[in-house]
């Protein structure tokens, strides 16, 4: 609810069919939105004037004092090292190129790699009325400024040796093609806002954890060497999304590992990989909470909304808002109660 009215304030995008699904979120979570508001509006008045148009779907007043709130939306988010130092590097990236992102459509074949990039720039026209900026062209060629390529029949260490990548199975239907294209760029965009809103999306996190997630996303040398031996932290992931860390130490994180959206990670966590020389490594979705000392490993994925539990082992897939405890045991999402014998994961022996 918060990430969606904090970017709905400062859009100023009002529009009936948002508004009524900002006050949809609100009713679910009453007390939990409220709180939030809170956090970033500091006044009564403006807290009241938004409540109460969350509560009763009535959004006139906010229309009208649309200014006054988003200007102190901007001043409740505190500027932080973190944020000047990434504000400072947009300023000096805008010097060299231009501010709207690029995207590239990268293949052997250039009429494949033209379809495809006419057919996503069609689908995703409502979402930029200015247009889509895209560029096409083949693996051994380089353009400069581009923030994120779709790549057709990648060679091998394509993938690996450049970052914002969605690789496109090319045997595919074109219209499969479209569609992965097309949400795996507005989940690239997602990310975007959510990095820019960390405390709306994650809550706030310490000075240190925010430090480190800054460093390990801009890939800083010093600074990141420097942070994760004083944490005593690996992280070699490409963080995306800010992840919530109340106490960052001792968490250690796989360059193949896939971290989603409003991720907890407790303290000497460790996401990794089975055997030093394995390749795969787990899949976190959206709205996980790690607790202390769990260990994922391997090829596996944790669902939407599930809870690993502190000192767990999991080697196996977690079903979407289960809890996992012990060594690969899952529990229901309803009440804590374990599931059946034969539909739940047994325990296994490492």
């Amino acid at each position: 609810f918060i990430h969606g009215l904090a970017t709905t304030v400062e859009s100023g995008d009002l529009a009936a069919e948002r508004t009524a699904w900002l006050s949809e979120l609100w009713h679910e979570y009453p007390r939990a939105a409220m709180e939030r508001i809170a956090q970033i509006w500091r006044k009564r008045a403006e807290i009241r004037i938004i409540a109460h148009a969350a509560k009763h779907g009535d959004w006139t007043r906010v229309r009208s004092e649309l200014p006054r709130l988003r200007r102190a939306l901007r001043r409740g988010v505190r500027p932080r090292l973190d944020a000047v130092l990434t504000r400072l590097g947009i300023l000096a990236g805008r010097v060299v190129q231009p501010p709207e992102a690029l995207i590239a459509f990268v293949g052997p074949e250039p009429e494949r790699r033209s379809t495809l990039m006419r057919q996503v720039a069609r689908e995703l026209a409502p979402a930029f009325p200015t247009g889509l900026a895209t560029v096409e062209h083949g693996f051994h060629e380089q353009h400069d400024g581009v923030d994120l390529r779709v790549v057709l029949e990648a060679p091998e260490g394509f993938i690996r040796d450049h970052e914002d990548v969605v690789e496109v199975d090319a045997s595919q239907t074109l219209t499969v093609q479209v569609s992965r294209a097309e949400r795996q760029i507005l989940r690239w965009l997602e990310c975007r806002v959510e990095q820019r809103y960390p405390a709306a999306v994650v809550g706030d996190n310490p000075p240190t954890a925010r430090l480190l997630q800054f460093a390990c996303r801009h890939r800083v040398p010093l600074l990141r060497d420097l942070i994760e031996t004083v944490l005593n932290c690996g992280i070699e992931c490409r963080i995306r999304s800010p992840i919530l860390m109340p106490h960052p130490y001792g968490i250690v994180i796989d360059r193949n590992a896939v971290i989603g959206s409003r991720v907890t990670v407790m303290h000497q966590v460790t996401i990794g990989t089975k055997h030093p020389h394995d390749a795969h490594s787990p899949v976190i979705e959206d709205n996980v909470f790690i607790g202390p000392g769990a260990k994922i490993l391997g090829a596996v994925r944790v669902g939407r909304g599930a809870t690993v539990g502190a000192n767990a082992v999991v080697t196996r897939d977690v079903p979407s808002h289960c809890t996992v405890v012990g060594i690969n045991r899952i529990l229901g999402s309803q009440g804590g109660e374990e599931q059946p014998q034969a539909e739940r994961q047994t325990v296994v022996n490492m």
